[in-house]
C-alpha cells in the first residue's frame, strides 16, 4: 500500500506539471535536454537483493523519462506513467520483505526523485 501511494505521487506529479507545450527548433532542443537533466539523489541499499534491483529499475525509468517530464512532454510523461504502472506491479513482491527502517528509507528515496521531476 505505501509503495502504491509513493508511486502514485510521483506519477501525479509529474502529470501536475504537464502543460501546453512550445515548439523549439531542434538546435536548440539539444541544448535545452543538457539542462532538464535530472540529479538523482542517492539510492538506497536494502538486506534484500531483489529489493535493490527492483528499485534500480525504477531509478533507471527515471534517468531515462525524467528529462522529458520536466520539460512537460505529454506523450512522454504518460510513457512514464505507463512504465511505473508495470513497475509498480512487480514491486509489489518484493516491498513486503523491507523491514519498517527500510521502508522508510524507501519513502525517503521516492520523496526525493519526485522532487527533481518538478519542472
Amino acid at each position: 500500500m505505501m509503495l502504491s501511494l509513493m508511486a502514485t505521487g510521483i506519477l501525479a506529479l509529474g502529470a501536475s506539471s504537464v502543460q501546453a507545450q512550445e515548439v523549439v527548433p531542434p538546435q536548440q532542443e539539444a541544448e535545452l535536454q543538457e539542462n532538464r537533466e535530472v540529479m538523482m539523489p542517492e539510492q538506497p541499499k536494502f538486506a534484500n537483493e531483489e529489493a535493490n534491483k527492483g528499485l534500480s529499475e525504477f531509478t533507471n525509468l527515471v534517468k531515462e523519462y525524467g528529462p522529458a517530464v520536466k520539460a512537460n512532454d505529454v506523450a512522454k510523461s504518460q510513457e512514464f506513467s505507463s512504465k511505473v504502472n508495470e513497475w509498480q506491479q512487480g514491486a509489489v513482491a518484493w516491498i513486503s520483505s523491507l523491514s519498517a527502517e527500510e521502508q522508510t528509507k524507501l519513502q525517503e528515496y521516492m520523496q526525493k526523485v519526485g522532487e527533481t521531476l518538478k519542472p
